[in-house]
């Protein structure tokens, strides 16, 4: 059954394969990156404006679109499951429809830098005269914390029960992900001694591709359920 924006096979096996590919690329050179203390854009050149392009913490370059895009992407197969659920099962229709909203609101926030704009705004609010300590916050650690948390009642309510078996590796993966990551960040911010450059750049290879992986793998998930979803329903029009 065909769904308006979502036609049939629009993420296919080859697609998915080409954004993994992507992702792996820009996860190494990340890691890379951190290994040799190099700060993307330090390299005079067309080699420093290529590290830019692949610096997964930058801003308005190759690494934030392709994250736009992940996000994106997951919000448009989760509109679509809500839709597919919609008249068989309305609370996990219902879940679909939170997560591709929470996805959309996510891939404007990355496409725009929302919140880190607002995290630099209280950050200078917190600065001042009047300032008040609870201004200053990392807002992508509460992120990381909420979408973890998230993800926690995903794996262990009603959406989990009804997820395909082979599946369910594949969403643990995604939460398990996201929790390194917000461990990653909480333990660098914990930690001030810890501030030198390479430090940093490991910190951020570890917390950005964890991220990255988090949001890939659930893409995954979501196309291995569409996919094993439509299995389901051929057999059954095949047995009618």
């Amino acid at each position: 059954m065909n769904t308006p924006l979502t036609p049939d096979g629009f993420l296919d096996r080859t697609l998915l394969r080409g954004l993994c590919a992507v992702a792996v690329f820009l996860i190494l050179s990340n890691i890379l990156f951190a290994l040799l203390a190099l700060e993307p854009g330090s390299v005079p050149g067309i080699l420093g404006e290529i590290t830019k392009q692949l610096d997964l913490v930058g801003e308005r370059n190759f690494a934030t679109w392709f994250s736009v895009i992940l996000l994106f992407l997951n919000s448009l197969l989760a509109y679509r499951q809500a839709l597919l659920y919609t008249h068989s099962k309305v609370r996990v229709a219902r879940i679909y429809g939170i997560l591709s909203i929470g996805f959309l609101v996510l891939s404007v926030d990355d496409l725009i830098s929302f919140h880190e704009y607002v995290e630099s705004v209280l950050k200078k609010l917190s600065q001042g005269p009047a300032s008040r300590p609870f201004l200053s916050v990392n807002l992508g650690l509460v992120f990381g914390i909420v979408l973890g948390i998230t993800l926690l009642f995903l794996v262990s309510g009603i959406f989990f029960r009804h997820t395909h078996q082979r599946n369910r590796f594949v969403l643990i993966l995604s939460a398990a992900l996201i929790f390194m990551s917000v461990l990653s960040e909480f333990i660098y911010n914990s930690f001030h001694w810890f501030d030198l450059v390479r430090g940093f750049r490991i910190e951020i290879a570890i917390d950005e591709s964890c991220e990255l992986s988090a949001v890939l793998f659930f893409l995954i998930f979501q196309q291995r359920e569409m996919t094993a979803r439509t299995k389901e329903s051929l057999k059954m029009e095949a047995n009618h």
